[in-house]
């Protein structure tokens, strides 16, 4: 028995000792943290509490020719207030409070005058350095809560805090959305399309700086102003479209897709005179069956070209010496054979005409004949002229996603004897497809 209690004995005075050490460690590592450490730990402190924060610039505006907004970044500001700021002193709360509420009220209807004073006293009783009174402000709401009692005493002396978001609108909604661009992703992974995309570097401007602090949560309060470098608000964009161009191009464009039950189709309308771009129309049918601008198909889409191709073969056998707009062409009543293969004219009858004639008229037939008779014996002669216009090379246009020209050579393994008389009138060629993909570029019967 007595064995039994003075084993109890120890196990008892052992599990006092470890707990007596254990405080021992815990009260010296207490003094170390508060007495030998705390210069280290203040600075830490001190170093997350304050940081660096970026301001964004505003994004700059896209214009139409006649200096019409396309997109802008439109202001909205949240109001926050620092209700312990040094110059708010307790009698001037309670002698301006009641008429900072009413006039809240009488701004946002939003709330009562007394659920905005209850909230004011709220942030008052909890010293908060980051009040939130609203979100979503305009700046004609704005300037006027400026000389609300207490806000109009500023920053310093009447706690006011106002930070600036920006959001990005079409003032003309769906009008030239794809060309105008939008913003696409978020966080790190936001790339811009159309104009917002190419001028992205110009429209962005300059961030700023300003050191805030830390506080309850992830809230955090700037500091003072002279901290501050301001951003540098981004370039304004002017373009040659016309909004009355572009809305009429969309309008018949839209009417003749419905009219067609047409997937999709684009318009470009160019001045003859300068060269500028008036009016560019994308639309494609979408699951719901209506027609929106879903993809800039005048830029990315690949397209065998057809009849606009035949002024590039008349540029060609013109500088070869090939043929002279009086040369006689013979369009064999409008239906030719190539290998077996018939090609043929909209519209048959056509016998010998002259070259200036074959153009005008647009005729298959002509034209083929004219580059066959010329470049059979030499058909690479044709394809080196295309090259040297440089129809095989991108436009460089100021609207990204423009895809590679495909104009292949005799060397392709696609090369077939047909290929020369049906690529002098635009098919088995590509504005915007790969090597890889012209398989799937086909002759055409007509």
């Amino acid at each position: 028995m007595k064995e039994i209690k003075k084993d109890i004995l120890v196990r008892v005075y052992l599990v006092y000792l470890v707990v007596l050490l254990f405080g021992l460690v815990v009260i010296g590592r207490v003094v170390m943290v508060q007495y030998v450490e705390k210069d280290y730990y203040m600075e830490m402190s001190h170093k997350q509490e304050i940081h660096v924060e970026e301001l964004e610039a505003v994004r700059g505006n896209i214009l139409a020719d006649d200096g019409s907004f396309l997109a802008i970044s439109v202001p909205s500001f949240e109001i926050r207030m620092d209700m312990m700021t040094d110059s708010l002193t307790d009698k001037v709360f309670r002698a301006n409070v009641d008429s900072l509420a009413l006039c809240l009220h009488g701004l946002f209807r939003d709330r009562s005058a007394s659920d905005y004073l209850d909230m004011l006293w709220e942030g008052r009783r909890n010293k908060s350095r980051y009040h939130l009174i609203r979100r979503d402000v305009t700046y004609p709401e704005l300037n006027e809560l400026r000389t609300f009692p207490i806000f109009r005493r500023g920053r310093f002396k009447g706690g006011l805090i106002v930070i600036p978001k920006f959001e990005r609108e079409l003032p003309y909604k769906s009008l030239a959305r794809r060309i105008i661009g939008y913003e696409k992703g978020d966080g790190d992974s936001v790339v811009y399309v159309g104009l917002e995309g190419e001028f992205k570097d110009n429209l962005a401007g300059k961030k700023g700086q300003r050191l805030v602090r830390r506080v309850a949560g992830r809230t955090v309060i700037p500091l003072e102003a002279e901290n501050q470098i301001e951003p540098q608000n981004g370039d304004d964009v002017v373009t040659t479209l016309d909004v009355n161009l572009q809305d009429l191009a969309e309008s018949a464009l839209r009417k003749e897709l419905i009219a067609d039950s047409a997937d999709h189709g684009c318009v470009v309308l160019m001045e003859v005179k300068t060269g500028y771009v008036r009016a560019i129309a994308n639309l494609g049918r979408t699951k719901k069956g209506t027609y929106e601008e879903i993809f800039n198909y005048a830029v990315g889409e690949s397209q065998e070209t057809g009849s606009t191709f035949k002024l590039a073969s008349f540029l060609v056998a013109l500088h070869d010496g090939k043929i002279d707009p009086e040369t006689p062409i013979n369009c064999t009543g409008g239906i030719t054979f190539y290998s077996g293969r018939k090609m043929e004219d909209s519209h048959h009858g056509l016998g010998v005409i002259t070259a200036r004639q074959v153009f005008e008229k647009s005729s298959n037939v002509g034209t083929s004949r004219m580059v066959y008779n010329a470049y059979a014996d030499n058909p690479q002669a044709f394809i080196d002229g295309l090259y040297r216009i440089g129809i095989n090379r991108p436009l460089n246009l100021q609207i990204p996603g423009e895809g590679r020209p495909y104009i292949k050579t005799t060397k392709s393994k696609y090369w077939s004897a047909l290929s020369l008389p049906w690529m002098s009138i635009g098919y088995e060629i590509s504005l915007a497809r790969s090597e890889e993909h012209t398989s799937e570029l086909q002759s055409p019967n007509t």
